[in-house]
């Protein structure tokens, strides 16, 4: 089979093993537990900076726009390779939930709907456990 330009490309399953095999594996697992966890000390700064009347730093916003867009290219991975687990229907609406705090923040600053919003990006913090069990790391969260 070859594309538009006549270079040969895999068979489709081919692909879907390879991302099946890259998702399935302890380094992308230890990645994304990896992430979780910076996105959660990005959730931290910003509820410290808020506590005392601070704004968040940018570069900490910054960061967590960034586990978002990571988070969002995890789950049409995972998608990709069709994984169907209820924990992807979570991700799901905490990824929507992120863009549409991002929206609202832009629109209407200062707008009391995004607080709740932000809220919930503290249960982002939950994916840790399940990332670091599925790389293989579960002695850590026991």
């Amino acid at each position: 089979m070859n594309d538009r330009n006549g270079a040969a490309k895999p068979p489709q399953g081919e692909w879907t093993g390879r991302l099946r095999r890259l998702v399935q594996s302890r380094g992308f697992n230890a990645l994304i537990a990896l992430l979780v966890f910076i996105d959660g000390w990005s959730i931290c700064l910003d509820a410290d900076a808020r506590a005392i009347g601070m704004a968040t730093p940018s570069w900490a916003q910054i960061v967590s726009i960034l586990c978002l867009v990571l988070y969002t290219l995890e789950v049409a991975l995972e998608l990709a390779v069709g994984f169907r687990i209820w924990g992807q229907k979570v991700n799901l609406f905490i990824i929507l939930m992120g863009y549409l705090e991002i929206i609202l923040g832009l629109s209407v600053p200062g707008n009391p709907s995004v607080s709740v919003l932000r809220a919930l990006r503290s249960v982002r913090v939950i994916k840790l456990l399940a990332a670091l069990r599925n790389a293989g790391l579960s002695s850590l969260t026991q």
